[in-house]
């Protein structure tokens, strides 16, 4: 079982349990209400405030299936973000998702735990590296027409561009 269908499958179970509590507190708590109309001052109250037992952590359970859910969502954009990009760097993931930056990178390194992608991180460049884009690399270390050394990797289809003299390759 893969780490997102796993994380489908709790907040599945959080989201049945949480409702089910809910229900059953508020059940109670119908209950609670009809018994002391009914006149029975003595019980009444006592099952009212029971139901809060179960109330309470049904409400809780469903918070947690919410919060859970909205941050495998974000996850999923994270790691189709990098699978479209091929080669993006921290800052830029942080700003297309529109989170910040150590959310960006604990985010990606989760989706890489949970096999949603697969790459490398080069702390040189700062850029996150599809599986894909490092097969792809193109050899240009140096630019032809002033000897530069390049500042980053280029990847096949994008346009070489020297920063140093400005020539393209």
């Amino acid at each position: 079982m893969s780490g997102k269908s796993i994380g489908k499958l709790k907040n599945r179970l959080l989201k049945i349990f949480g409702f089910s509590l809910v229900f059953f507190g508020v059940f109670m708590l119908v209950v609670g209400v009809a018994i002391l109309i009914e006149g029975k001052k003595d019980d009444g109250p006592g099952i009212a405030m029971a139901s809060l037992i179960f109330f309470i952590p049904g409400a809780t359970l469903l918070y947690l299936e919410r919060r859970s859910s909205r941050e495998m969502e974000t996850l999923e954009t994270v790691a189709s973000a990098v699978r479209s990009y091929r080669r993006i760097k921290l800052v830029d993931l942080a700003a297309k998702v529109g989170i910040t930056v150590p959310r960006a990178n604990r985010l990606l390194m989760k989706a890489v735990a949970l096999n949603m992608i697969e790459g490398n991180f080069d702390r040189t460049t700062d850029e996150f590296f599809t599986s894909d884009a490092r097969e792809q690399k193109l050899e240009f270390k140096f630019c032809p027409q002033c000897g530069s050394p390049l500042d980053r990797v280029y990847l096949e289809g994008e346009t070489v561009k020297c920063g140093r003299c400005g020539g393209m390759m």
